[in-house]
């Protein structure tokens, strides 16, 4: 029951050392895991490697993606010679660097400049590494990191934006790092949309306390205008030629997965997202509302944690209006991971002083909790029902399908990417204009839509049919012998389909990293295979 000693028993950097194992264990058990979305960003930077333009298919160039930074840098990898699909990893794996190394350097100078000279010292640093450690080792960033996509990429920016504008307002900054804080969120609103809100969510705090002259310590009218000039340098330029070379003031993928979607459904399954976030350990936002509230009676009100907090109700509500993500691993609760743990930091410099057992307490839990996030890394079940089914039947497409013919699908996965060299339709939207646009119908909604995550809810048969494709795949890449999305089943009520197009049923082969299927008892509905051990592939064709 006594409080944690003025000298350690044991240093802070054995919370790194844990961190590193939890990170280690957890790359390697998801190394197969790649997600299917990310080939739409492979397929755009190709395609500008290839003089094409930022486009998707041939066509009229459409916003199908939400991620313009990372999709020029997978790019500017690729030009260089390294293969695209490693160029996106290992653009995850910097914004990871960028990440802890922003904590890191923050919780130092926090700690040199407080409390290094403190009865608390050694309490403190232990916050310190807790809080850098929480980040580091959160098991939805360490798997998105092979993911392919930008969350982490993104967090990483994002991050170092934040604690350069927690630094400001505790200590004061030069205007020029202002400038730097404001290029930091441009950068993090050109890889990601939130970056935006985001940045004036900071904006207006930081305005407020300017305001408010008992807050307007270390913030000047100057390093205002500096951090709102560094974000317009960049995004400004960005967004007019966004406009002129697309259109349209949202990206296409705004209109695939929300426009025309019932409010009533997005907050449901949005609800039903965040809450999975709540009971994943080491359940960050339960341990941070809990601090907030036990600590309200002792603290005086610290501008960081206010802000922290405004950001982290925002993205949590922006998780919720837009129905949340289907994909494995909490992809859009990436960023409020750091965002929580520098909450828990701060309320934890409230408790050092005054509840000393209870933060060791706090503290043990969170590393016992943080170790048994391992027990959620299941390879098998990441990397099989979520591989991009496309690769399996692109060797099939490319040897039996004539080159230039037109493919209607609707995940826009591998196929695409691995098979260059036809003409793709994507009929859940994300990169067709008029299917986007086109709001679900309630029958539709009510049944088979009823459950379909966000993203899925998209279709339009008719339009499908008239653009005659050369071919149709129902369901995901592997095909269905039943309607699955929207589309599909309302190609299914045309008999004009019936009449125009015939189902081909065929098996190829099974990729060699994945040939443990075979012995699997429960598969995946998508993965049937037959005696051979081959994999099924259904599609349509166009009759002759």
């Amino acid at each position: 029951m006594t409080p944690l000693p003025k000298k350690a028993h044991w240093p802070p950097y054995y919370i790194y050392i844990q961190t590193a194992a939890i990170a280690l264990f957890t790359w390697v058990m998801t190394r197969a895991f790649y997600s299917d979305d990310a080939y739409i960003s492979l397929v755009y930077a190709r395609n500008l490697l290839e003089g094409k333009g930022l486009i998707w298919s041939a066509g009229e160039p459409v916003e199908g993606y939400t991620n313009f930074l990372f999709v020029i840098l997978t790019a500017a990898l690729g030009w260089l010679g390294m293969d695209l699909v490693i160029a996106s990893i290992v653009l995850n794996f910097a914004g990871y660097v960028l990440l802890v190394f922003a904590l890191y350097q923050f919780t130092k100078r926090d700690y040199l400049a407080r409390f290094a000279a403190s009865e608390y010292a050694y309490a403190h640093s232990i916050n310190s590494a807790l809080c850098v450690s929480l980040a580091a080792s959160s098991v939805i960033i360490l798997a998105w990191c092979n993911g392919g996509l930008e969350a982490v990429f993104f967090t990483g920016i994002f991050t170092a934006g934040v604690c350069i504008i927690l630094h400001w307002l505790a200590y004061g900054i030069a205007v020029r790092t202002a400038f730097s804080a404001g290029i930091l969120f441009a950068l993090a609103a050109m890889a990601r949309p939130e970056g935006v809100f985001l940045f004036g969510i900071s904006g207006l705090f930081l305005s407020a306390c300017w305001i408010l002259k008992p807050h307007r310590e270390h913030i000047t009218f100057w390093h205002l205008a500096a951090l709102g000039l560094g974000f317009i340098a960049l995004y400004a330029p960005y967004t007019l030629w966004r406009i002129s070379y697309f259109g349209e003031w949202l990206p296409n993928t705004y209109y695939a997965k929300i426009y025309g979607v019932p409010e009533s459904l997005l907050f449901f399954l949005g609800r039903f997202y965040l809450l999975q976030f709540f009971y994943l350990p080491p359940m960050l936002p339960i341990f941070a509302i809990g601090l907030i509230i036990y600590a309200r009676k002792y603290w005086v009100i610290k501008r960081p944690l206010v802000l922290l907090m405004f950001l982290a109700t925002a993205f949590a509500w922006h998780i919720m209006s837009s129905g949340g993500d289907h994909m494995p691993m909490l992809r859009f609760c990436v960023p409020l991971v750091p965002l929580l743990a520098l909450m828990i930091y701060y309320c934890n410099q409230t408790l050092i002083p005054i509840k000393e057992k209870l933060f060791r307490d706090i503290s043990g839990a969170l590393i016992v909790l943080s170790a048994l996030q391992l027990g959620l890394v299941d390879n098998d079940n990441i990397a099989s029902i979520s591989a991009p089914t496309g690769a399996f039947v692109a060797p099939y497409v490319r040897e039996h399908w004539p080159e230039g013919s037109l493919i209607a699908l609707n995940p826009a996965d591998a196929l695409p990417y691995l098979a260059p060299n036809y003409r793709y339709l994507d009929m859940l939207g994300l990169n067709n204009k008029h299917i986007a646009r086109r709001p679900p119908p309630d029958e539709a909604i009510k049944t088979y839509l009823k459950g379909k995550a966000i993203g899925h809810q998209k279709g339009d048969g008719a339009y499908v049919l008239a653009q005659k494709p050369d071919y149709i795949i129902w369901g995901n890449s592997l095909g269905a012998s039943k309607p699955n999305f929207l589309s599909d089943h309302e190609l299914d009520a045309l008999p004009e389909f019936h009449k125009n197009y015939e189902r081909i049923t065929v098996y190829v082969d099974l990729p060699a990293d994945l040939q443990k299927l075979r012995e699997a008892k429960n598969l995946p509905p998508n993965i049937v295979l037959n005696d051979k051990g081959q994999l099924r592939f259904i599609y349509f064709q166009k009759k002759k």
